[in-house]
């Protein structure tokens, strides 16, 4: 970036870019940086094989996320002082549930504010009201109207994860997600060795999803 490109920022805060700075191996000055190893296997061969001097393109985090302390406080202290893959996955998950409370209080505001007797069956708006509690839904929307989030490689991970083996049929993103977030939760004395090591791949791409829709959530 030059000097005449600086000229044009204005209300320039270092803290929204730090996600993005995060997914290309940069990160604030900590005493202690626990990151995920593929990250560090990512970022050093970059050095490796290009020019120390090259151009990143960065992006803020979204205009609708500024105010939410959690973001900021993940990327500065959780992630880089945390090395257990279970509860990088956790801290991980919380920006999902943080987003998907914000989906939900969108869609009930915009369901709330389209009610008139003349337009709405009773029995419809309760079916929709509870359809909206259900957090998979959320998720789906979340990854698909909200940000359009795509990860094969994630998914293919959650599947294996999983123990999926029928892949003709399909899987969201949102569903594997889910259904993995509720095994790490409720079912986690029953993890397998396999299962274990197949963490640090899944967080790896995990973290891009979670950047990407700090960056493009609407």
């Amino acid at each position: 970036m030059d000097r005449e490109e600086l000229k044009k920022i204005t209300d320039f805060n270092i803290e929204e870019y730090i996600p993005n700075f995060y997914k290309f191996g940069y990160f604030t000055n900590q005493n202690n940086i626990k990151l995920n190893a593929k990250v560090l296997d990512e970022f050093y061969e970059d050095i490796v094989n290009k020019s120390l001097r090259q151009r990143i393109t960065i992006s803020s985090i979204s205009i609708n996320l500024k105010e939410d302390i959690f973001i900021y406080k993940l990327f500065n202290d959780l992630l880089c002082n945390e090395e257990h893959p279970i509860i990088r996955f956790y801290f991980l998950y919380q920006i999902i549930e943080l987003l998907i409370k914000k989906v939900f209080a969108d869609q009930f505001n915009k369901k709330i504010a389209s009610i008139s007797p003349k337009n709405e069956d009773l029995f419809d708006l309760n079916k929709r009201l509870q359809e909206m509690t259900d957090e998979k839904w959320r998720v789906n929307l979340l990854l698909t109207k909200y940000s359009n989030v795509r990860s094969p490689e994630l998914e293919e991970l959650l599947l294996n994860f999983l123990g999926i083996t029928d892949k003709n049929q399909s899987y969201t993103l949102a569903y594997l997600l889910y259904k993995t977030r509720t095994f790490l939760v409720h079912n986690l004395r029953d993890i397998k060795l396999e299962q274990k090591n197949l963490m640090n791949d899944i967080n790896f791409y995990f973290e891009r999803v979670v950047i990407y829709l700090l960056i493009n959530y609407k």
